[in-house]
């Protein structure tokens, strides 16, 4: 009896039923809801100090101090509405995960110079790509390129190095007045030098190397800036037979003793010298080579190991000289 009256009820009434099921589903709030548009200055600002704190605690890379604040809140607002707000990522306050989500297609292509390059120096979305170690070979030598675990120099996405060639001239000038607040040249400032071959930094770096003249990685900063500018006195040397002649390899270093880095010295001032002396300079074009890649037969060299590069790198068996990794 009490069930054929439920049954007449709700026939009677399925339309207000229906109505106010709908109004209950809605009101529900959705699995990314605790999230919302108008929330994203609040979430900024609770989080920017806390991010501010970790630029000052990464001993390895150097980020700019123009424009830091600015470019943490446009990553830290991406993050937020493409990735908090559309569901597909919940906060973990332990970590910083909007230095690790690459910028979305419409934000990258609003920012301005300044904050590109400073995006550039937080954000290398190449090795987001990446799971490969970030340590760097370290010795008593010089190498020919920078080696880090099994990711040589690529550092950045096509995008942004598109970018960053393009503004060239802004990004040598960001890096100059930057220099002079850096307590070390990190591997993201070596890195870009190689990129855009800055031979207008050598002098900072020649004055730096006077400090510490025992830095490996300067030395192989400046032979690899006049490597890709193809600066002739150096590549008639012996050094740049060593590094980088018909039998180098990605793992070619010579001795860190008082000649070779006299005559790197040496060669690199000759360098700026004769590059700012010379109006309308044209950067060559710089073709990577796979040839790092061929190992020459050696029987120094016994360890193998299998690397994977980025596009312009195939797979394939490289030897590495057998060093401990900096992490």
């Amino acid at each position: 009896m009490l069930a054929s009256s439920f049954v007449e009820f709700f026939n009677k009434s399925r339309p207000h039923v229906l109505f106010l099921a709908l109004l209950l589903v809605c009101g529900l709030p959705m699995c990314h809801g605790q999230y919302k548009l108008k929330d994203s200055t609040k979430f900024i600002n609770d989080q920017l100090p806390r991010y501010l704190g970790r630029m000052g605690k990464i001993k390895s890379r150097n980020y700019p101090l123009v424009g830091r604040e600015a470019i943490l809140r446009i990553l830290l607002k991406d993050y937020y509405v493409h990735r908090l707000v559309s569901g597909e990522d919940s906060l973990d306050r332990e970590r910083y995960p909007a230095l690790w989500n690459p910028l979305s297609v419409q934000t990258f292509k609003t920012l301005n110079t300044r904050d590109m390059f400073s995006y550039c120096m937080l954000a290398p979305e190449f090795e987001m790509q990446n799971c490969g170690s970030l340590g760097r070979l370290k010795g008593q030598h010089i190498f020919g390129v920078f080696y880090r675990g099994d990711i040589p120099l690529e550092y950045w996405s096509n995008r942004q190095l598109v970018a960053l060639h393009g503004n060239r001239d802004s990004v040598v000038r960001y890096v100059d007045q930057m220099w002079s607040t850096l307590d070390f040249i990190g591997e993201n400032t070596k890195d870009l030098g190689v990129e855009l071959m800055m031979w207008e930094l050598i002098p900072k770096v020649l004055d730096k190397l006077i400090l510490t003249p025992t830095d490996n990685d300067l030395y192989a900063l400046l032979v690899q800036i006049m490597m890709r500018l193809k600066f002739k006195p150096f590549e008639d040397s012996a050094i740049y037979e060593q590094l980088y002649g018909s039998a180098s390899y990605i793992g070619s270093r010579i001795e860190s003793n008082a000649e070779n880095r006299n005559d790197i010295m040496k060669f690199a001032r000759e360098c700026f010298e004769t590059l700012n002396t010379s109006p309308g300079f044209q950067l060559p074009t710089y073709i990577k080579r796979e040839r790092f890649l061929d190992p020459p037969s050696s029987r120094e060299l016994s360890d193998r190991t299998s690397t994977s590069k980025g596009p312009d790198w195939k797979w394939k068996k490289v030897d590495v000289p057998h060093y401990k990794l900096k992490l």
